[in-house]
């Protein structure tokens, strides 16, 4: 993976950041780009849980069409920042775990506690990141895998820092989808998982995308393609 997170640091011309280090002493890393004046913040995070690699597959093709050479991902990256942390658990997945850290802690339970480093590392380089720039979080997204296809969504509030931009990208999902539609289950605010808290906390439209473990790859990143292409076209 960190040979992954070189290779786009110099195709994308990225900043590479240490943010922390795991229990096991391994550095977690985010990527952020760098062309926009830093006010509007699109935030991706995988790898939580271990195995999950259906989520991450999605997560890079979703990353990589923010990216890219199309005239809509190269005004979008010069609107906003992306801010990518790609393996939020690297000593779970280096030690082949199930869904915990080194702590036995399931990651994305610990967004209210914050007891783990590897969580607190991320909530605090969002937080510095956000005071630092003067800047907003408006969307972010958090990859998983499960065995289908579901959006675990935020419930819908008025007062986010773009109100409806999930209903939309939702619905171009669907849209594309045609009438195999993935599945969308709103969870309440006050839950212990990342989306919560980056709507709770930084006033995101967030959400987790669980991407099925039998979902075809080329279908998987077909559909990361277009919903990057949505959120762009936003």
């Amino acid at each position: 993976s960190y040979q992954r997170n070189n290779q786009m640091v110099q195709r994308y011309q990225l900043t590479q950041t240490v943010i922390g280090k795991s229990i096991a002493g391994k550095p977690i890393i985010a990527l952020n780009s760098t062309k926009s004046d830093g006010k509007k913040i699109v935030v991706v995070l995988s790898r939580q849980h271990p195995p999950e690699i259906s989520g991450y597959i999605a997560m890079m093709q979703f990353v990589e069409t923010l990216l890219g050479q199309t005239e809509l991902a190269k005004k979008f990256i010069a609107n906003y920042e992306l801010v990518i942390i790609p393996m939020i658990n690297p000593d779970g997945v280096d030690e082949g775990n199930w869904r915990h850290n080194f702590d036995g802690v399931d990651l994305n339970r610990d967004w209210i506690d914050f007891k783990q480093p590897e969580t607190r590392a991320v909530r605090d380089f969002l937080l510095e990141k956000v005071k630092k720039q003067k800047a907003k979080v408006y969307f972010a997204l958090d990859f998983h895998s499960t065995f289908n296809d579901v959006l675990y969504t935020n419930e819908d509030r008025p007062d986010t820092n773009f109100p409806g931009l999930t209903t939309a990208w939702v619905k171009g999902l669907h849209d594309f989808e045609g009438d195999n539609k993935t599945t969308v289950k709103p969870s309440g605010n006050g839950g212990n998982v990342s989306k919560s808290w980056l709507g709770k906390v930084l006033n995101a439209e967030a959400l987790t995308y669980e991407v099925g473990d039998n979902t075809p790859r080329p279908y998987i990143k077909q559909k990361a393609t277009k919903v990057a292409e949505v959120l762009m076209a936003e």
